[in-house]
């Protein structure tokens, strides 16, 4: 497991796979290969649902499902079910439940979804020293 000190934190493209295992250990948050805090993830948006001012969406990148939850004004694009987007936001665990906390949520077109998705894979390759 690798742990990143607090002045190497920043906000990571992230697999929904690799936070579905994260854990709390001592007040931090961790998947089995870093600290994590604030996270990007890139995903459809399989379930939608808005009551009040409060969201809450279900995203699937492909390796994983993750709810998460939002306030309206999170929201910087408007979106279908289907549509892709770029969430960026705080990481919560509660019991054994992993959840993303949305600070912005973007519709993203075709042509950005993959320069992000090779970001994320050369992160990983660099993670991993492969």
């Amino acid at each position: 497991m690798i742990i990143m000190s607090d002045s190497l934190k920043k906000v990571f493209f992230i697999k929904i796979l690799e936070l579905l295992y994260a854990k709390t250990m001592n007040n931090k948050i961790v998947t089995p290969l870093r600290e994590i805090d604030s996270v990007r993830v890139i995903g459809n948006v399989i379930s939608f649902m808005k009551r009040e001012k409060k969201i809450k969406l279900v995203v699937d990148d492909g390796s994983g499902q993750i709810t998460v939850f939002a306030d309206e004004n999170t929201i910087i694009d408007d979106f279908n079910l289907g549509d892709s987007v770029l969430i960026e936001g705080k990481v919560i665990i509660l019991g054994n439940k992993v959840f993303i906390s949305a600070k912005s949520i973007r519709k993203i077109k075709l042509t950005s979804e993959i320069i992000m998705r090779t970001l994320l894979i050369s992160q990983y390759k660099e993670l991993l020293k492969i």
